[in-house]
């Protein structure tokens, strides 16, 4: 009996280790993909701000040369 207790104790302690490695690589993997997001948002945001502050320069300089033909 004690060494068939022995025996389970050592099988789920190579549990234990199997289920820590895997939850190490899960949250690895979690943090990879997490930075991948942030870096394609970041990304994404910048054309964004980017276009916009494009669109706002060609009115400004499309209200100018209208003013410039009025006066």
């Amino acid at each position: 009996m004690r060494d068939h207790l022995l025996t389970r104790i050592e099988m789920l302690e190579d549990d234990v280790d199997r289920l820590t490695q895997e939850n190490m690589d899960y949250v690895k993997e979690l943090y990879c993909l997490e930075r991948s997001l942030y870096h394609h948002i970041d990304t994404i945001v910048g054309e964004v701000t980017e276009l916009n502050f494009n669109e706002g320069q060609e009115s400004s300089k499309e209200d100018y040369q209208e003013g410039k033909e009025t006066s």
